[in-house]
């Protein structure tokens, strides 16, 4: 192995689906090997046993992990990189360029929070409460506001007038699209 490809106190080495490298994150430690962490790609050949460095993220403000961290390849092919014991993680362009770094301390405490490993995937809201809604009268007509804490998929509201038959039938007032994690509509009903 050259100098490029040579790590320590690895934390989270993977294979890579596509099985041609291997991504690693460099923590240091008491024994420093390195001026800072890094996350490495290589590609390592079995038959001459020697490892090609694909890629290396630094840290943009030189940490030095001590120990924990990950490093994750996105479908996008970006990379995101965790400092483990700092508490910082950083998302990188393929080519290295840093687009997001933030910690996750604890702030004014100064507890130093550590991230044991991050990773990013697309998640969906799934809730099993009921939505929220709230009808307010004033001048103009009634406004009715509705959330449902948790959901990520209703895309309308569709609001309903009882029309006041034995038999409880609606009838549509309005539809909706839904714009943010509450919704309101007002409504003006004629002779009402």
């Amino acid at each position: 192995m050259n100098n490029a490809t040579k790590f320590c106190f690895q934390h989270h080495a993977r294979w890579l689906e596509q099985g041609d490298g291997f991504e690693e994150h460099h923590d240091g430690s008491e024994v420093h090997t390195a001026p800072t962490s890094s996350g490495k790609i290589m590609r390592l050949d079995t038959k001459s046993w020697t490892a090609e460095l694909v890629a290396a993220y630094f840290p943009p403000d030189d940490l030095l992990s001590k120990y924990q961290g990950s490093t994750q390849v996105l479908p996008s092919g970006n990379v995101l990189v965790n400092w483990g014991s700092e508490g910082a993680l950083t998302e990188f362009k393929a080519n290295g360029t840093p687009i997001f770094h933030a910690y996750v301390d604890s702030g004014y405490l100064d507890l130093g929070a550590e991230n044991y490993r991050a990773l990013r995937y697309n998640w969906t809201g799934i809730t099993n409460e009921v939505p929220a809604i709230v009808a307010l009268e004033g001048g103009e007509g009634t406004t009715i506001y509705v959330s449902w804490n948790g959901d990520m998929e209703a895309a309308a509201w569709r609001f309903y007038d009882v029309t006041g038959d034995e038999h409880g039938s609606r009838k549509l007032v309005c539809e909706v699209e839904r714009t943010s994690f509450e919704t309101s509509l007002l409504v003006t009903l004629q002779g009402r």
